[in-house]
């Protein structure tokens, strides 16, 4: 804030010598707190200076990096085995599928349909539950006097990568599965 600026704010807010209102000032960084006090100091105008606490959005920001870091590894883990049952629970109707006279392609298509259907689902839940947190959260930041200047943002970019990496990986293993029908004989596989 500059000389001149606190001058239009100080015509603006009617500041006279005489303060009768109290008005709010934020300002970006910690440096740019000492300029404010110190012109209000200069002006003798008494203030009050609250802080966010940096070191709990710190931390905050580290689990954050960390758990981003670790979640899609577990999650891809977690729908590996998932698609792995739940292919074996399908490989008698794949059988049956071949059986009929489905080619290779055919049954790829089926299966990959089926699984894209239970992750979009799933992302679409995901991405409700992930904006129902974030208008928590700043409803709860916003009661707050400390924290009532923050907004939480959402980059929904890394999102969409890694679901279409998901997917990627899902129409991979997908294949691996329709090729082992296909080698195998329908007998084996319905034993």
């Amino acid at each position: 804030m500059s000389e001149n600026s606190f001058i239009d704010l100080k015509k603006e807010l009617n500041l006279n010598g005489n303060i009768s209102e109290v008005a709010k000032i934020y300002v970006n960084s910690i440096k740019n707190v000492s300029k404010v006090t110190n012109l209000l100091e200069k002006n003798n105008i008494d203030y009050f200076v609250t802080s966010v606490d940096a070191d709990f959005l710190d931390v905050t920001l580290k689990i954050s990096k960390i758990i981003l870091l670790v979640m899609p590894i577990i999650s891809i883990i977690i729908l590996h085995f998932y698609i792995k049952i739940f292919i074996q629970e399908k490989n008698n109707t794949l059988a049956l599928y071949k059986a009929l006279g489905f080619t290779k392609s055919d049954i790829k298509k089926l299966l990959i349909l089926s699984i894209l259907e239970i992750l979009l689902i799933s992302f679409i839940i995901s991405l409700i539950l992930l904006l129902l947190t974030k208008y928590l959260f700043m409803f709860l930041l916003r009661n707050d006097i400390e924290y009532s200047i923050l907004s939480i943002k959402i980059s929904y970019i890394p999102v969409f990568i890694y679901m279409f990496l998901i997917i990627i990986y899902f129409i991979f293993i997908s294949a691996l599965c329709v090729r082992k029908i296909y080698k195998s004989s329908i007998g084996d596989i319905m034993l």
